[in-house]
């Protein structure tokens, strides 16, 4: 293929850049490939669907002549690209802003627009010189034109709105399968840098002396104060069997770390009383809602009669995985939840008919780390007054994002495009909001300094609040882990769970 940029292609690209390819994206969490479900265990809801369901398929507010104008910043002379430039970054940086005025969760005026883009430009100027100036090679193209992307990104003010490069696109998806090379532990941003809130158990950081609790201040040789939790992680994870060096607090020595590939279990049950059954699960992940289902019906073999469902540190997942669990612990017609683009409605999630586990008395486990999907579950089942809601305020993510691959046009040695492919990147957006029975938003207010929602300002409010250190916290959530992995059987004393056995006692 000649080495020029067609602009009209980059205009039709952009116009036809509906998210017709879409990965699995979250809610907090995750948006299946099917809206609906319908692919996974037996259902019994149904979506009905709003004036906003169908997302736009053309550019809303973005005119293809500031498509156009970006594009030539890059390539002044289409006929005569700078040096090294691949036409497929243009297309890149195109498919990023179509996509993102196509799915904003609000409308992105011309003006802003306008606006938005000259500082795009302004930034990459300050940073690079001018596009046609110092030769670069491919690969600082590439970097300059992601930085340029993702500074457009990050300026729209959304937390969850983010555009990502290669390396972090991959891990991203490696995430959602649920499995990736890496050390074996969950973060937490803290003043220090960042601690492993859980070290897993048999895991390359457990078996390199590290432990729960571990401050980390340098991965690498890089420090980790300051820096973004995603990068952090992003530093963490690499290839099997390769070596990664962290410094902690607790020692005065590095400690190197052979990264292996990480698969952790996600859900396990025990009585937690008699008759009261207990049932974990980590994230809303594909088919949790029929492993979910069986793991119920084997405590209910064993003697349960009552059942509670632990959300702590759940950040999310599926969507149609929280719809079809919250739907077999609900009566007919009732309302799970309500998606809004814009602020029209988009999608109401209603049950067919009377869940299984409707009638079995039901207690849901919450804390400052159950988020999105989790609170969709607990704030449906408490609404409808089908469970009582036990432990500490939720974390508040009211919004549901789309993932959607970066596609950049497959063209014919005629110049005909024949089709289009993902280039390995990805633009995750911010499509709107999501809210309970009783039409209330979740959503808390967003710190960015501290990189999370402000405690406390949204979210799930427990209807039994139960006050935990967290030094006692984490012992609680290692013991939870140790069981996911079949080790131990949980911690000395865990308050919340405690107080669920003695509300569902009471019923």
């Amino acid at each position: 293929m000649k080495n020029t940029i067609p602009f009209m292609l980059v205009a039709l690209l952009a116009a036809q850049a509906a998210p017709a390819a879409t990965l699995p994206v979250e809610l907090g969490g995750i948006k299946p490939l099917d809206s609906r479900g319908r692919k996974f265990a037996p259902i019994k809801y149904k979506i009905e669907e709003g004036p906003a369901a169908d997302p736009p398929v053309d550019l809303q507010n973005l005119t293809k002549d500031q498509l156009e104008a970006a594009a030539r910043f890059l390539a002044p002379d289409p006929s005569d690209p700078p040096k090294n430039l691949s036409p497929y970054l243009v297309y890149r940086l195109m498919d990023v802003l179509a996509k993102v005025d196509m799915n904003y969760k609000r409308p992105i005026p011309q003006a802003e627009w306008d606006r938005r883009l000259q500082e795009m430009k302004d930034e990459f100027v300050k940073k690079n010189g001018t596009p046609g100036g110092e030769e670069r090679s491919a690969q600082q193209w590439e970097q300059s034109v992601d930085e340029m992307i993702s500074g457009l990104v990050d300026k729209l003010d959304d937390p969850h709105t983010r555009y990502m490069p290669r390396e972090e696109a991959k891990r991203y998806a490696e995430e959602m399968k649920g499995s990736f090379g890496g050390v074996g532990a969950s973060l937490e941003k803290v003043d220090e840098g960042v601690r492993l809130t859980v070290v897993y158990p048999g895991s390359p950081a457990e078996k390199a002396g590290l432990v729960s609790g571990d401050v980390v201040t340098a991965v690498d040789g890089a420090p980790t104060k300051g820096r973004d939790l995603k990068d952090v992680v992003g530093r963490l994870r690499g290839p099997e069997g390769s070596p990664v060096e962290i410094r902690v607090t607790r020692l005065d020595r590095p400690v190197t770390v052979t990264r292996a590939a990480i698969r952790t279990p996600d859900l396990f049950a025990k009585m937690a009383a008699p008759g009261v059954g207990y049932v974990y699960f980590s994230q809303f992940r594909p088919a949790v809602d029929a492993r979910l289902f069986a793991k119920i019906d084997e405590l209910k073999r064993m003697g349960a009669v009552k059942l509670i469902i632990d959300l702590r540190d759940n950040p999310g997942g599926l969507l149609a995985m929280a719809d079809s669990i919250a739907s077999e612990f609900l009566q007919d017609r009732d309302v799970i939840v309500t998606t809004k683009r814009q602020g029209r409605l988009a999608t109401k999630a209603v049950t067919e008919g009377p869940g299984r586990f409707f009638g079995m008395p039901l207690a849901v486990l919450v804390n400052n780390g159950s988020a999105s999907a989790s609170e969709i579950l607990a704030a449906a089942l408490q609404e409808h007054g089908r469970a009582v809601v036990v432990g500490s305020q939720s974390y508040g993510k009211g919004s549901f994002q789309l993932a959607m691959p970066t596609q950049v046009p497959v063209i014919h040695p005629s110049g005909i495009v024949v089709n289009s492919r993902g280039d390995g990147t990805l633009i995750k957006v911010t499509e709107g909001g999501w809210y309970t029975p009783q039409d209330r938003s979740v959503e808390g207010r967003h710190d960015p300094a501290a990189g999370h929602n402000v405690p406390g300002s949204g979210g799930v409010t427990p209807d039994e609040a139960v006050t935990v250190s967290p030094e006692d916290e984490t012992k609680v959530l290692v013991g939870i882990n140790d069981q996911l992995f079949g080790r131990g059987a949980g911690a000395a004393s865990d308050p919340a769970l405690e107080k669920a056995v003695e509300v569902l006692n009471r019923r």
